[in-house]
């Protein structure tokens, strides 16, 4: 599509979506509010600001401190409705993210609905001790009000230079900044300075008082599609590199600081894998082939890969986590229990 008609379309989405704000500002749509009390994690852009890493942490503070529960839509399954997540769910029946975070902690509660009011009903059925729900994904979802907003955008690509679709990759005005309790930047690079994030901080706040956190990102060991955990040293022969997510570059720029990469495989985020994908990849394992890939994509590449299998071993994920940058946990703490202890 010519940049200028992308443009025009963009001015047009942009007025649906003031009316469609308009209309819950005004009263006219109405938004709920959970019996709970709700943390969303979303962003303005469409996919790729690194919410799994975030929601990640936020279950592994508060799953057994409130008994809180994660409720994802589910994005790209095949089912519909309530579906409480569980280790031996398929990716095509809950969707990778959701089961990414129930394999790496199965004592994490997580469940999809595509309709956010309903899951929070039903989760307080299923969980009757649930004290919180952590929303992954709800900030543009206006029909229900959280309790705290953190809305995330990307240290090398911020919602402030972005434009709406499809001119841009923003599914939401930029002025709904202003509602977020925080804003948090992520995926900040190592050499980034203070000073560079804090000029950036003053591009993103819609008020100056509005808290801004940064986050980075720390890999963790290798495992194969098994779960066992590999030796990096122990890689020889061709290694490759696969990804199936939003942004791939940091990814592929940490592996490539590991190994020496033959290749890359590249595919749309949640890529749902077919069997002659696989066929290809086990053509480069069996010639002393290696892949390397996301903890999101091995949720997907489980389903068609036996545990068993040469295979299973030759595919490798790198597990990642969130690293809190200049005391942004401690301001995020003291956010959570100041706007948590209002409900």
């Amino acid at each position: 599509m010519f940049a200028w008609l992308r443009k025009a379309v963009s001015y047009v989405f942009g007025g649906v979506l003031r009316v469609r704000h308009w209309l819950y500002d005004n009263g006219y749509f109405k938004s709920y509010t959970a019996d709970v009390p709700t943390i969303c994690v979303g962003n303005l852009a469409v996919g790729g600001t690194g919410k799994s890493p975030i929601v990640a942490a936020l279950m592994e503070r508060f799953g057994t401190r409130r008994g809180a529960v994660m409720l994802s839509r589910g994005y790209g399954r095949t089912t519909r409705g309530f579906r409480v997540v569980r280790p031996s769910s398929l990716a095509r029946e809950v969707g990778d993210e959701p089961l990414q975070l129930k394999l790496r902690t199965p004592e994490n509660r997580v469940v999809v609905c595509e309709d956010r009011v309903a899951g929070c009903r039903q989760i307080l059925q299923e969980y009757p001790d649930c004290e919180l729900i952590v929303l992954d994904d709800a900030f543009q979802h206006r029909r229900l009000r959280s309790s705290v907003n953190l809305l995330l955008t990307r240290f090398d690509n911020p919602f402030s230079t972005d434009f709406l679709l499809p001119y841009g990759r923003l599914r939401d005005l930029k002025c709904r900044a202003r509602y977020a309790d925080a804003i948090v930047v992520t995926n900040v690079p190592t050499q980034a300075s203070l000073t560079e994030c804090e000029q950036l901080a003053k591009q993103l706040q819609s008020y100056p008082e509005q808290p801004v956190l940064y986050s980075g990102l720390c890999y963790g060991e290798p495992r194969n599609l098994t779960g066992e955990l590999f030796e990096n040293s122990a890689l020889q022969g061709n290694v490759y590199g696969l990804a199936g997510i939003a942004n791939p570059a940091s990814f592929f720029e940490y592996i490539a600081t590991l190994h020496e990469i033959r290749d890359y495989l590249t595919y749309n985020d949640h890529h749902r894998f077919t069997r002659r994908e696989i066929t290809l990849l086990e053509r480069i394992v069996t010639h002393d082939g290696w892949i390397i890939t996301t903890e999101k994509d091995a949720t997907r590449l489980r389903e068609l890969v036996a545990p068993e299998s040469y295979l299973s071993h030759r595919i490798l994920y790198i597990p990642i986590h969130i690293v809190w940058l200049w005391e942004s946990e401690k301001k995020l703490e003291l956010i959570l229990k100041n706007e948590l202890e209002k409900d």
